[in-house]
């Protein structure tokens, strides 16, 4: 379990790992203005995170060494590279791990920065279907009033905001322990739930991602409650429907075709949207406007990854690039690390 934070530089090719240096929370003033003394950030597992423009704000998460779990609040500022620890107003969630947090942009035309949405996961007790929504600006929890019927207790779910004011909960866990089918539709306009039945092509499954990129939304990864199958689907948020576009049997054949390596199959990784890399001029991005699928680490039965793999829509194949120590890193077409 590790308390270190590493930015990927994407910018250009090859892509460039930067450890940020200090790994600790600011003695400085920060973004909220309030005196903080530094404090060093707690290493732990099944934390949740969201980009809010320039910072990324980490929750709670669980020391299974010590058996404790964590309520606070930390930001990572990326202009200066530095953690700081966040005071903050109104009724904090219980600690939680394995939830979700999904940053909603705001809903009206102002200088407001949005919010964060905190759902499920699991506390000291059992798994919850608690919402809890987190200001920014202000530093505020909020546990708004919903109506509609919400999901059921889960973690290791995922929650992906499907259009302006649409977060879609998918998956995940119960508190029986099974892998669960099901989702719901959050209004956020309105804090109401509709319950919805996820493809049965792609679910059960927790501990995945469902991210918007390349060309489309894609569900990659995850643990079906039988087998960490490493498929890649294309998943349609309106109709609620998905088919596979990437499976090991695909994969191992561009691999044998091009000569390159095949990623293994994960659950509990994380995934992003990136641009492509290079100074592209406007003429080239209207041409070729879509993004990549970046997804980094995860586990599976036989090891813990560290990889970074794309996948590009436009091409086939993935080939290895070779970190400085020699080893190889399983890639989707580029080699993007140094």
């Amino acid at each position: 379990m590790l308390a270190d934070t590493w930015l990927l530089e994407t910018d250009q090719e090859p892509y460039c790992w930067e450890a940020a240096s200090p790994s600790s929370c600011s003695g400085q003033a920060n973004t909220f203005g309030i005196e903080r003394p530094a404090t060093s950030l707690d290493a732990r597992t099944g934390a949740a995170i969201a980009a809010v423009g320039e910072r990324v704000f980490l929750f709670g998460g669980y020391d299974p060494t010590i058996g404790a779990g964590f309520n606070d609040v930390a930001c990572f500022d990326l202009e200066h590279r530095q953690w700081s620890s966040v005071e903050t107003l109104g009724k904090a969630p219980p600690p939680t791990h394995s939830h979700s947090a999904c940053y909603v942009p705001p809903q009206a035309d102002d200088c407001h920065s949005g919010t964060v949405l905190l759902f499920g996961g699991a506390t000291e007790e059992r798994c919850s279907n608690q919402l809890h929504v987190f200001d920014p600006d202000t530093a505020t929890w909020q546990q708004p009033t919903t109506s509609g019927r919400p999901p059921c207790p889960r973690e290791m779910h995922s929650a992906t905001l499907i259009s302006r004011h649409k977060v879609l909960i998918s998956g995940g866990r119960g508190s029986d322990g099974r892998v669960l089918s099901d989702g719901a539709l959050l209004d956020v306009n309105t804090w109401h739930w509709e319950p919805c039945e996820l493809p049965a092509s792609a679910f059960p499954r927790c501990a995945h991602t469902l991210t918007s990129a390349a060309g489309g939304w894609k569900l990659y990864g995850g643990f079906t409650g039988e087998d960490v199958d490493g498929l890649l689907f294309s998943f349609d948020p309106e109709k609620l429907e998905a088919s596979v576009i990437c499976d090991a049997a695909s994969a191992a054949a561009s691999a044998s075709r091009t000569g390159s390596a095949t990623p293994a199959p994960r659950f509990a990784h994380t995934a992003v949207c990136i641009p492509r890399p290079g100074n592209r001029s406007q003429e080239e991005h209207q041409a070729d406007p879509e993004t990549l699928l970046l997804v980094f680490g995860g586990v599976n039965p036989l090891e813990d990854l560290n990889d970074v793999v794309i996948w590009d829509q436009s091409r086939e194949g993935c080939k290895p690039d070779e970190r400085q120590d020699g080893s190889q890193v399983p890639l989707y077409l580029e080699e993007v690390v140094s």
